[in-house]
């Protein structure tokens, strides 16, 4: 800029100088960060983003402030937060992400978002369920293995393997849920009694809470090698999610919902993944008033004299017995704890 001066009498002088305009800092601005839902053990993986409208733009960077999750982390450079949820979390956790720039002030921004489990009642040490296993020896009895939140139950060469949970029928509850995958049955033993996976809901003495898919069985949900799924008339399939109404079992029953694979000939193969239930909340304190000890629901033995291609039968907790619904048997004799003969 040039300021000139005159006398007004033809005499002038001029004098030059710059004017300089500083940029004002503008705060940069991060983008919404959606809230997360994940499995145990899943990783939370994202990407925090945000601009910059300085002319020439800040240098940013990226940081987690206040109450930040064991074991999460962002890049102060790309944004990139990573937290592996190794626990089920009861309440949401929030995170907060800032962003800052080097102007003159420094300013900042920060985002927030929540991690939520998404309600998996397989837990990393399957508490609150118990895994149940009857006629297997040696290095191939069969198991159940949790794997990303999944339960994966393998015949091996046990007779019956699974697990089950125990809860209290609450109010505000009409109907339970599951999802299974990679049903794999091993029918390289062709010639005797196929594999079945069922689920069956019962109460504290063994008897099923709803209508099962056949008389005298206590499964509602049977699937079993060569044969088409049977189902009974409170339950309902859609795809791979099996659905059962609840609500005409009375408030405050103790019901213990039951998955397992029987396995009845000689092939060890047949698999089931049981990826997600909806039930209610489970009690450990329930499970063992279900189950007292010595009076298994779940350990089913052939009885004297009778071949494997017998009927099952469970004793209840009455010292009387159920017939188990797996590869839908015959029924035969079997004898109770009380002497008594069932048919």
């Amino acid at each position: 800029m040039t300021v000139r001066v005159s006398d007004g009498n033809g005499a002038d002088a001029l004098e030059q100088f710059a004017i300089t305009v500083n940029e004002v800092n503008s705060p940069p601005e991060l983008d919404v960060i959606t809230d997360q839902i994940v499995a145990i053990d899943d990783v939370v993986s994202l990407t925090a983003s945000a601009s910059d409208s300085d002319d020439p733009a800040n240098e940013l960077t990226y940081n987690l402030i206040g109450d930040v999750p064991e074991g999460a982390t962002i890049s102060e450079t790309t944004g990139e937060f990573t937290w592996t949820v190794t626990d089920e979390l009861s309440d949401p956790v929030t995170v907060t992400v800032q962003v800052s720039d080097n102007g003159s002030p420094e300013l900042a921004d920060t985002e927030t978002f929540t991690v939520s489990t998404s309600g998996c009642p397989l837990h990393s040490d399957f508490s609150q369920w118990t895994i149940f296993e009857s006629g297997g020896s040696g290095d191939e009895i069969g198991t159940v293995d949790r794997s990303d939140c999944a339960a994966v139950i393998t015949e091996g060469n046990s007779f019956e393997v699974g697990l089950r949970a125990s809860f209290i029928v609450p109010a505000d509850s009409s109907q339970i849920s599951f999802t299974y995958q990679d049903l794999n049955f091993d029918t390289t033993d062709p010639n005797f009694i196929n594999d079945a996976f069922e689920v069956a809901l019962v109460d504290r003495f063994g008897n099923s809470l709803v209508d099962t898919h056949a008389d005298d069985r206590d499964a509602f949900f049977n699937i079993t090698e060569d044969l088409p799924t049977a189902i009974g008339d409170d339950t309902t399939v859609d795809g791979r999610t099996v659905t059962l109404d609840t609500s005409n079992i009375l408030v405050g029953e103790l019901a213990t919902l039951i998955f397992r694979l029987a396995n009845d000939d000689s092939d060890t193969e047949s698999s089931v993944t049981i990826t997600e239930v909806v039930v209610p909340e489970l009690s450990s304190a329930a499970a063992s008033e279900a189950f007292v000890s010595g009076d298994s629901l779940f350990d089913r033995s052939v009885p004297s004299g009778q071949s494997n291609e017998a009927q099952l039968v469970s004793q209840n907790a009455n010292g009387g017995t159920l017939q188990s619904s797996a590869n839908q048997f015959s029924a035969v004799n079997a004898t109770n704890t009380s002497g008594a003969t069932v048919d």
